[in-house]
This record gives structure tokens, C-alpha cells and sequence, in this order.
């Protein structure tokens, strides 16, 4: 389950429960979002990155659409 997504700059950073982030993470890189350059989970974080400022407002609407 996703927490929150937020964003800051070209970075986008999905926060969820303890346990859940690469699920997430594969659930997102299996969108194949062309805007998003590189994706990295930990336990209960996922740091996107996007090639630019405006593609990171974009894709997290996205996400906000398919993940919450």
C-alpha cells in the first residue's frame, strides 16, 4: 500500500507500508512510463527518477491515479 508521493525537482519519492516498496517499484516500472529514467526501492521507500522538473509533476498525477 502506498503512503504518499511527492516530489522535488526531477525526483519523485513513493513512501509505503514497511515491506512494500519493491512491489511497488516493479508495479511501476512494468507501467513503462517513458519519463522515468531510473527506479530505486528500499523497505518502505521508492526514489523515481524523471528526466525533468514538469515530467515529475506529470508522472506523479499518474501514480496518484494508479496507486492511491
Amino acid at each position: 500500500a502506498v503512503l504518499s508521493i511527492r516530489s522535488a525537482q526531477n525526483i519523485i519519492v513513493v513512501k509505503t507500508i514497511i515491506g512494500s516498496a519493491n512491489s511497488a517499484a516493479a508495479f511501476i516500472d512494468n507501467l513503462n512510463i517513458t519519463e522515468i529514467i531510473g527506479t530505486l526501492a528500499g523497505d518502505d521507500t521508492i526514489l523515481l527518477v524523471v528526466v525533468d522538473e514538469y515530467s515529475a509533476e506529470m508522472v506523479k498525477r499518474k501514480l496518484n491515479a494508479y496507486l492511491q
